[in-house]
């Protein structure tokens, strides 16, 4: 355990990490909260509501390193070490805010860009583009534009169904949605 201490101290991910959380049983436990914090910051663990992401500020570094990607998905803010009243604060006036947003931006992006999944509620959308090469063409169209979509094709989905599936989430600005579609439909419309 004392080497384990001397890596946290240092907040550096080595072999010594490696060997000591593996043989500490420990690295499952770092494992899924990777996995994890993702997942409930998005709201897929939590029936579709997002739960505001608060972190102590004395938190494991490997807690600290994982905060972008949670901030990716959710509203994320940090706390003075153990602020229990802070927190209780924060969990009182989040929770109903965080869901309206989501829902405000999935119903925005439905309007201007209607797909198969429109209405669904949920924050995942698939934009049919039909050939491989335009879907490829149009994700990098998008990505000198600023905007990241995962084009999807075989053997994924059936040849000829490709497209891009992009994520939606409570933090994106209406003119962030509204410049995206944007953006999206005029390449799609030359690429397809």
């Amino acid at each position: 355990m004392h080497a384990y201490m001397d890596i946290k101290k240092s907040a550096r991910i080595s072999h010594d990490f490696w060997e000591t959380t593996t043989e500490a049983g420990m690295f499952d436990i770092v494992a899924a909260a990777w996995a994890s914090l993702p997942l409930l910051a998005s709201g897929l663990l939590t029936d579709g509501t997002p739960p505001l992401m608060v972190f102590d500020k004395n938190a494991h570094f490997c807690l600290n390193a994982m905060k972008p990607n949670v901030a990716d998905e959710d509203l994320l803010t940090t706390i003075r070490h153990n602020d229990v009243d802070t927190l209780e604060d924060l969990c009182e006036r989040h929770p109903p805010l965080l869901q309206r947003w989501l829902q405000r931006n999935i119903d925005l992006f439905d309007s201007l860009l209607p797909t198969g999944l429109s209405g669904d509620g949920r924050p995942i959308r698939f934009v049919d583009i039909g050939s491989e090469d335009a879907t490829v063409r149009l994700a990098r169209a998008l990505l000198e534009r600023g905007y990241y979509a995962s084009p999807i094709f075989f053997p994924v989905i059936a040849r000829g169904k490709a497209g891009l599936r992009l994520m939606l989430r409570a933090n994106m600005s209406a003119a962030e949605i509204e410049d995206f579609c944007r953006q999206l439909m005029e390449p799609r419309d030359r690429h397809a």
